[in-house]
């Protein structure tokens, strides 16, 4: 399972492992402006 969280000025892609003894995984992380193409 993956999804993408937007908190303050990044935004954070986690992966959720199915099983409950594995910690979610961010597996990207990137600015917003960034993303959004503005610099």
């Amino acid at each position: 399972m993956l999804e993408t969280f937007k908190r303050l000025d990044l935004v954070l892609t986690i992966e959720f492992s199915s099983s409950s003894d594995i910690l979610p995984l961010i597996v990207h992380i990137t600015n917003l402006s960034t993303a959004l193409g503005l610099c």
